[in-house]
């Protein structure tokens, strides 16, 4: 049912509290939301029996685990073999990362941890880190595009420091009252990290009697280092000021995907069974369910890119209780097949606490309802790898197809040939160019909207040389990302020579760089919508190389350092759809790579770090593989995917099977443009030169949710000669917010009608559809029509029963024929005219049957002329005809062994049901007969 969404509450009631449990059903009937535009597509049910105010969780239920995260400036710990005994009964799980793989992370502390320690562990001589609020320059003499530092640029290696973006997921947790150590000496008075995000962000909280959850420690002393960390974490059981995470039991859930075909579901439903418990005295809970629509790992609570929340259900005021169930079904569109990420999660209203499980459940479709992705790859010169030769056989694997699931087509092409058709554009449509269609040599759209879902820049090192060489080829790309399609950035698209015009992917690193979140640092924030990080030097410009790039520009092998080496392994940092489907993937290995240029900028609530570079056997350079920021090899941002694949050819099915998941991803997280089909008129068909009108239907149909309603315009052009067209005029248009009774419905059927010209002169019209959605991706379909006095009965023909030209006829015997015609426009009426050539007879013609199209129609015969006949609806369709006759002739006209024709005369006509002209055929076909003693021929 569209725009409403079903619950079912069911309380169980205890004895004594009847009025007191209505009370509170009224109000967690009122409480009920509907959030976002996606809970229009689902039908939820959620029952709920709840535990009476204080009483106990069910006895079977066991302590969970104590979740502890420990955050440090590099990889030497404090917590690393700790004595948790002091906290009874319970097992405790440690989680260690540096800051670095930190601010790479994507997950919600709150909900995921009990207690989070943010330490200031240095290391050793041989393994140091400090927090710093601005990168060293020391030893940064030249820079990687030529010249000296600090002359015109000044470079800096990147900061250790926490974001602004991830500080706000910390201070979720502070508010929330849960157990947050930090490491003294960060806020001392004599700090010298008091210019760092991480001291400017929480020095605040610190003894603050807001937050008696902020403990300081301190670890300046190794004899009481660990006597003062086991105080900081007592804190967690003695004081009750501390707030305590809710206890969230699932009892059960969807199937969850395991990789294999066993665990696909085609039901698109998916159920929970869980208990909550509050720990706090207020006992009162909200439930959330949350999908994660486009796949990147984060379930938002709020609005995307595309203006839509992932959270798809939200309940409040909830206590204690077991037995919750949540029932909800996805919506029958191919957006979702595969995979269908899912977090159930729950809040202490008095705390803000949160407890949450996520999970993954896979569907899929009957054969043919596949989710379809065309994909358009720019191949540079040396291509290094052919998105449809190498998945289509990938060790004996056909990974561009799954049954019920997906079918990806590849269309190759040289980006030469692609910066070619746009380089000379001046209006309209660009053209199209050789390529490979799946394969097949043949010619392609170079138009991007419309014709293609993803486009992959890609692959080889340096990029083959190559680059966008136009700015028309350039504009295309970024209208093709600005409309939320997407687009694969590969391994060297982004060029460190940033000042050296016609090098390679010099124009695709000055268009794309920031649009990719490869440039961290800005002179002025494009906007104010979130943080951007500033220039690390007032007077001059930074383009915030990577480490590795600094390192390789000062200390090169020419100075016998070893600051240039290629890998074969990544390593997985962040958890979703690149790595979870159809394939699930962990450390990967892939072809030899190298670092990218450019730092991160991992303030960019878009960026979802994937993989990033470590060591293997050939390399010892890759030591940080947490640091998102300077090692990344695989990372999305909205619509945008980066993959370092390219330097050399992939000989890893892991690699091969990690792009698949990327294309996979790519499309759930894109806007799709719809698909077009236009009925009633088709290309090269002629339309009657007195028609004032062009009747058409057709139908816009979009797989993404979001676009329940589309747009569209009808353009027309005109043409005197056949050949030469006007421009195209806009003559009518259908738009997602006009009225509810005219505006464009997704898939439904739109009929059309244009007024023509009254120019008599005009040989030609074009009918351009282009339907397009609130983003603007957008499908365009043209229709060439002839505008011919042309005759609208064609074919005519006068046969025996059985379809012959020649008959015989017993003498005196009626003559049983059948009349046939092509009718090409609907009639009003039909009027038959036959003849013969016997001197002086006469003929009796009755109508019995009328088929068209093979299908018997009613039909009424002239009262005046019986030969003469109506439709009993408003028209005879166009269509193949057969009117069955019986034609007798005058009595003694007949004699035997005697030949004769009849005629079916020119005076035969059709009534055209539009404008009300009449038509004869335009030929006279005759039927042979030989009159006989009896028959000999039919």
């Amino acid at each position: 049912m569209e725009g409403r969404t079903e619950l079912i509450l069911q309380i169980e009631m205890e004895k004594g509290g009847v009025l007191a449990d209505k009370l509170q059903a009224m109000r967690m009937m009122k409480k009920v939301k509907k959030l976002g535009s996606i809970i229009l597509a689902l039908l939820i049910s959620l029952t709920f029996l709840p535990m009476p105010y204080g009483a106990a969780p069910a006895q079977a239920q066991s302590v969970r685990a104590l979740e502890v995260l420990e955050v440090q400036p590099g990889t030497s710990y404090d917590l690393t073999n700790f004595d948790w005994s002091f906290i009874p009964d319970r097992t405790v799980h440690l989680t260690q990362m540096s800051m670095p793989e930190f601010i790479s992370k994507i997950d919600e502390i709150n909900g995921k941890y009990d207690i989070v320690y943010i330490g200031n562990n240095t290391g050793s001589l041989l393994n140091p880190a400090s927090y710093s609020a601005l990168g060293s320059d020391f030893g940064i003499t030249i820079l990687p595009e030529g010249g000296i530092n600090g002359i015109c640029s000044k470079e800096y290696y990147s900061d250790n420091d926490i974001t602004n973006k991830r500080a706000a997921v910390l201070k979720d947790f502070i508010s929330s009252k849960q157990l947050t150590i930090f490491d003294q000496s960060i806020f001392n008075t004599w700090s010298c990290l008091k210019d760092t995000k991480l001291y400017q962000n929480f020095h605040s909280d610190v003894n603050n009697a807001n937050y008696p959850n902020v403990v300081l420690v301190d670890t300046s002393f190794c004899f009481c280092k660990a006597s003062n960390v086991r105080t900081a974490f007592s804190v967690y059981m003695n004081n009750s000021q501390v707030a305590k995470r809710p206890e969230l039991t699932l009892n059960s859930k969807p199937s969850e995907y395991d990789g294999t075909d066993k665990s696909y579901q085609k039901d698109k439903s998916m159920g929970f069974n869980f208990d909550i418990r509050s720990n706090s005295s207020t006992n009162d809970l909200t439930v959330k369910l949350y999908q994660d629509i486009n796949g990147d790992g984060i379930f938002k609570a709020k609005d995307d890119y595309a203006g839509q929340s992932e959270q798809v259900y939200e309940l409040d005021h909830r206590n204690s209780g077991t037995g919750c169930t949540v029932n909800y079904h996805l919506p029958d569109t191919s957006i979702g097949l595969g995979l269908q990420p899912w977090k159930l999660e729950i809040t202490d209203n008095g705390t803000g606490a949160k407890s949450y499980v996520t999970g993954a459940t896979a569907f899929k479709a009957d054969s043919g309802n596949e989710l379809k992705i065309r994909v358009l790859q720019l191949k540079p010169s040396g291509n290094t790898f052919s998105v449809y030769d190498d998945l289509k056989n990938a060790e004996g694997q056909n990974l561009l197809y799954k049954e019920g699931v997906y079918n990806i087509s590849v269309t190759e092409m040289s980006v030469s040939d692609f910066n070619t058709a746009y380089a000379d554009l001046q209006s309209g449509t660009p053209p199209s160019k050789p390529a490979k269609v799946n394969g097949e040599n043949k010619t392609a759209p170079t138009d991007l909207n419309g014709n293609y879902d993803m486009v992959i820049m890609g692959f080889a090192d340096i990029y083959g040389g190559n680059d966008l060489t136009n700015n028309n080829a350039l504009q295309a790309l970024q209208n093709f990302i600005k409309t939320n399609q997407s687009v694969m950035f590969t391994h060297d698209t982004q060029t460190y020579d940033v000042k050296s015009p016609g090098t390679w992917a010099y124009n695709m690193t000055q268009n794309f760089r920031s649009l990719l979140g490869q440039q961290r640092y800005y002179r002025t924030a494009p906007d104010s919508t979130r943080y951007y990080d500033p220039m690390p030097n007032a007077c001059k410009d930074s383009y915030g190389f990577s480490n590795l790039t600094l390192d390789r520009a000062n200390f090169g092998l020419k100075n016998g350092l070893v600051t240039f080496q290629t890998t074969t392994q990544a390593h997985k940092i962040n958890d979703n759809l690149v790595t979870q489907f159809p394939f699930i993937l962990g450390d990967i290995q892939v072809a030899p790579t190298h670092f990218q240029y450019f730092q991160l900028d991992l303030e960019d609530e878009n960026i979802v770090l994937v993989y990033t570079l470590k060591n293997s056997s050939r390399s010892t350079i890759y030591a940080h593989p947490g640091d998102g920021r300077n090692d990344y090899f695989t990372y999305t941002k909205g619509t945008i995917t980066f993959s370092g694949t390219g330097h050399s050819r992939p000989d890893s099915v892991e690699e091969d099977k990690m792009f698949v998941n990327t294309i996979i991803k790519a499309s759930r997280g894109a806007n799709h443009a719809p698909t077009l089909e236009i009925h009633g008129i088709s290309d090269g068909m002629n339309i009657a030169t007195v028609s004032t009108s062009i009747d058409f239907s057709f139908k816009a149909t979009d797989i993404d949710l979001r676009d329940q309603y589309l747009n569209a315009d009808i353009e027309l052009a005109t043409s005197q000669d056949g050949s030469n067209f006007s421009d195209y005029q806009k003559v009518k248009s259908f738009r997602a917010a006009d009225d509810v009774n005219s505006r464009l419905q997704n898939g439904a059927i739109q009929p059309v009608s244009i007024a023509k010209t009254a120019d008599p002169n005009i040989k030609a019209y074009k009918v351009k559809v282009v339907a397009f959605d609130d983003s603007n991706a957008q499908v365009s379909q043209e229709v060439l029509l002839n505008n011919v006095d042309e005759n609208i009965i064609q074919n005519p023909s006068i046969t025996s029963r059985s379809g012959y030209s020649q008959m015989s006829v017993i003498k005196n015997e009626a003559l049983q024929t059948n009349i046939g015609f092509t009718l090409i426009r609907p009639a009003a009426s039909f009027k038959l005219d036959l003849a013969n050539s016997l001197s002086g007879s006469t003929m009796d013609v009755e109508i019995s049957k009328v088929l068209c199209d093979g299908k018997e129609i009613e039909f009424n015969v002239d009262n005046g002329d019986h030969e003469k006949i109506y439709p009993k609806d408003s028209a005879f369709s166009g269509g193949m005809y057969t009117i069955y006759t019986a034609i007798t002739l005058g009595n003694g006209d007949m004699q035997e062994d005697q030949s004769f024709t009849v005629t079916l005369t020119d005076q035969t006509s059709a009534l055209d049901a539009v404008t009300q002209s009449e038509y004869n055929i335009p030929s006279e076909p005759s039927l042979n007969i030989y009159v006989v003693s009896s028959p000999k021929l039919h």
